[in-house]
């Protein structure tokens, strides 16, 4: 109930789909965050690399950007983290969250950190995700990143995922 208070989901005819999303978040969440237990791990945030704020922008206007990520969890001392957008629909997976991963993807390069898991998550299959991505793609020549992609058919490895152990 306080789930469901605190997320405004007390209109379910105009919020299903918010609900749905969010449950489908708090899932995907409950399999990444026993990685992160006395470490970093949130959800719905922003991310900062070096005090500097990792967001896309898109369209026209100060209100058209994407800056947050559904799941984040990080290691300090190992310099591992490990990043998911989450969409039940992959069709609800945009150009904006492309650009968002993928400029996470490049920040995190920039600083010589190449052990993350960086993901896009659907409760569709795999094979859809990856056209999906691949649409994106072929629309915007100038994108191209290297994110997991993950559908139903791989959620269950989730728990699964090792932190690499320090050289």
């Amino acid at each position: 109930v306080d789930f469901y208070i605190q997320n405004k989901l007390r209109f379910a005819d105009k919020r299903l789909h918010l609900y749905r999303g969010r449950l489908f978040e708090v899932l995907i969440s409950s399999l990444v965050k026993p990685r992160f237990v006395n470490e970093y791990f949130e959800t719905g945030c922003k991310i900062f690399i070096n005090n500097s704020h990792v967001f896309v922008r898109y369209g026209e206007g100060m209100a058209s950007h994407k800056e947050t990520f559904d799941i984040a969890g990080w290691i300090e001392n190992s310099e591992y983290g490990e990043f998911y957008e989450c969409k039940i629909n992959p069709e609800r997976f945009t150009e904006a969250n492309y650009r968002l991963l993928e400029e996470l993807e490049k920040r995190l390069l920039e600083c010589n950190i190449s052990n993350c898991i960086i993901a896009f998550v659907s409760a569709d299959s795999t094979n859809k995700i990856l056209q999906i991505k691949r649409d994106i793609e072929e629309k915007n020549k100038n994108i191209s990143s290297e994110f997991r992609i993950i559908g139903r058919d791989s959620i269950s490895e989730i728990p699964r995922y090792e932190i690499p152990e320090i050289a």
